[in-house]
């Protein structure tokens, strides 16, 4: 069936069920990052962040976003991807939600990491519209 137009709602309701089906893909595509132009980078509603070298890229979130734009003052898209965090240094260690992924392991002091993907939602900063 094709739709004429879709709400963030259906979005997200597709992109939880491809997770769902399969976590392993819808993790590579939130992971998987290509390099892309100035030009795209400044697009007003693409999300483009950089790497540590400073080169632009574009992932898959980014794009989906776009497609319903973005806050003006923070750049927030309207769905985000809620991913839990692991310990870089031990697995087992046990991450409270609160942390974020620039906090410390509170079990070792090792940086954390991204974990797995648990779902996707409204991102609470974006516009409700």
């Amino acid at each position: 069936m094709i739709r004429e137009t879709i709400s963030i709602e259906d979005a997200i309701a597709v992109l939880n069920r491809l997770n769902e089906t399969d976590p392993k893909a819808a993790m590579s595509l939130i992971e998987a990052r290509v390099p892309c132009s100035e030009a795209l980078a400044g697009d007003p509603e693409i999300q483009v962040g950089f790497d540590a070298k400073g080169e632009f890229r574009v992932g898959f979130l980014g794009i989906i976003n776009g497609l319903f734009g973005s806050t003006e003052e923070e750049g927030y898209g309207a769905i985000c991807a809620n991913l839990s965090l692991k310990c870089s240094k031990d697995s087992s260690h046990s991450i409270d939600e609160s942390e974020n992924i620039l906090s410390d392991c509170p079990v070792c002091g090792a940086s954390l990491a991204l974990g797995t993907l648990l779902n996707f939602e409204r991102t609470q900063q974006s516009f409700n519209g």
